[in-house]
């Protein structure tokens, strides 16, 4: 009776906070802070200008342009160039692609480079200009404003064993841990709520800006702060390319706000409206959802409450027979009660999934962990094979250069000025030397089933992907259910308001 009356008692407080802060929330003002481009030219891929533009294109459809935006970006007003783009309209030429591809590295051979085009830039996207915010622009806000941080650049993990005070990259090679960030945002006064969209690599690391200085073992934060991150804290994220056509990009954020735009970055209307509560409204937290049902990428996307919930809560009974806690859920349940347990948003992502999986019946838990390793046993497979054919093909590579450095001897150091010469004035000449080794077509060969390879491990990493997002949610949803079981009042208070911060949305 205790446990069901507490229960109860947690799901009218929720109602009860996310009326009241969807309603606050609608009332307060919006501001923007935009941070983003990567850390030096080479790193500031023109995918990172387009998302800066397509985010702004979603307020303006959101009749947001006018709100107060702050953009600071890569280097801010220098004229230097700082984006790298590539033209497929004007690749390498062959001579370059197979000279680069023999005695080096093929990488940024066809990167062009530019000044980035965004207008309105407040200044670069450094620690002295995010400092500057906090201090002249952050300090000022009152509980009736609201913050939304977007971040789109590069992340890092931590050099320390603590895998989860992750970084984000700025201008000039230079950086923000979880912890540093954190910092910044103590500056805010703590009832201005604050949401953070962040699409880095290692982003997940963000999470834990709900605890103080970032760490969980130190206890919740008492500012007001949610976020919705790219990947979690240990993985890469997709996204950041030098490829000029948007419609090539597959990253969080372009899943994120279109389900909250209802159109793509393409300017496509979507086929699913997101509205998993059929409220008429697309929140935050049904973005999130989206990203997670609909995106084909390697990224295995958390929020705060994430965080939160494998902080406070349990899946598994303790060790001791006299601890066990009555009435906790395991994952070994039939599915049909995580279904049941499951608000609409980790419903909907948890039913579509499973078809996606293929997924049927009561044991899917066990299920997607079987097809999780088979998807791993394959790639280990193709792995071995592409380790096979490249070990070949850096022999042919050897016996290439070998010719050429005997018709050329310059060529023992590729920067010798001869060589350039001779790949600029002579090109039929030095590709007629590779051709005359009997072994060209052989490493061409090798090399297109290498990248076939490398095709196929990346289409099966993101099947194996989708079986973490499932057993991710799956996780949520237990855990979400045995928090009044295992956590104070006051936790489960906190949590009912962290879940309604993530539930509000742009307008």
């Amino acid at each position: 009776m205790t446990t069901t009356r507490r229960t109860v008692t947690m799901s009218t407080l929720l109602a009860a906070l996310l009326a009241m802060f969807v309603s606050a929330d609608a009332r307060a003002d919006l501001h923007v802070l935009t941070i983003g481009g990567g850390y030096s030219p080479t790193g500031n891929q023109v995918s990172l200008e387009k998302n800066v533009q397509y985010f702004r294109r979603v307020l303006e459809d959101k009749h947001l342009a006018d709100v107060p935006q702050h953009l600071l970006f890569a280097d801010g007003d220098d004229p230097a160039r700082d984006v790298v783009f590539t033209d497929p309209e004007h690749p390498a030429p062959r001579v370059v692609e197979l000279m680069a591809d023999l005695f080096g590295s093929t990488n940024h051979l066809s990167d062009s480079y530019r000044s980035h085009e965004l207008s309105g830039v407040d200044g670069p996207s450094s620690v002295e200009t995010i400092d500057k915010w906090f201090n002249d622009v952050g300090s000022k806000l009152t509980p009736n404003d609201r913050l939304l941080i977007y971040f789109t650049g590069h992340g890092g993990k931590t050099v320390k064993k603590d895998t989860e005070n992750t970084k984000m990259y700025l201008w000039n090679n230079t950086h923000l841990t979880v912890s540093d960030f954190v910092a910044r945002l103590d500056k805010l006064d703590p009832k201005v709520p604050v949401t953070m969209v962040m699409v880095q690599c290692f982003s997940g690391g963000f999470a834990n800006v709900i605890f103080k200085e970032g760490d969980p073992k130190k206890g919740l934060d008492d500012h007001k702060r949610c976020g919705f991150f790219a990947t979690v804290a240990t993985r890469t994220a997709a996204g950041c390319t030098p490829d000029i056509n948007e419609a090539n990009y597959h990253e969080y954020s372009s899943y994120f706000w279109a389900a909250l735009a209802g159109f793509d970055r393409l300017g496509h209307r979507l086929e699913m409206t997101p509205d998993f509560n059929h409220d008429g409204r697309i929140c935050y937290d049904e973005a999130h959802g989206y990203a997670l049902l609909t995106s084909s990428t390697i990224d295995i996307s958390v929020k705060t409450s994430d965080a939160f919930l494998r902080t406070f809560s349990k899946l598994k009974q303790p060790k001791k027979a006299e601890d066990a806690i009555e009435g906790l859920m395991t994952l070994d349940v039939p599915f049909e009660r995580v279904l049941e347990a499951a608000g609409p948003t980790d419903r909907a992502v948890l039913e579509g999934l499973s078809a996606t999986l293929e997924l049927k019946g009561p044991d899917r838990v066990a299920d997607a962990g079987d097809k999780a390793d088979d998807i791993e046993e394959q790639r280990r497979t193709l792995s071995k094979d592409y380790g096979k054919l490249k070990r070949e093909r850096d022999g042919l590579g050897q016996r290439i250069v070998a010719e050429l450095k005997k018709r050329w001897p310059e060529m023992n150091n590729m920067w010798h000025p001869e060589v350039a010469r001779l790949i600029r004035e002579q090109p039929d000449e030095v590709l007629k030397v590779i051709e005359s080794t009997g072994q060209l077509k052989r490493f061409d060969e090798l090399g297109e089933k290498m990248e076939s390879i490398e095709t196929q491990r990346l289409d099966l990493e993101k099947q194996w992907v989708k079986t973490q997002r499932f057993l991710r949610v799956t996780e949520n949803v237990v855990l979400a259910a045995n928090l009044p079981r295992v956590a104070t009042q006051e936790i489960q208070d906190r949590y009912a308001a962290l879940l309604a911060a993530e539930a509000d949305s742009l307008r």
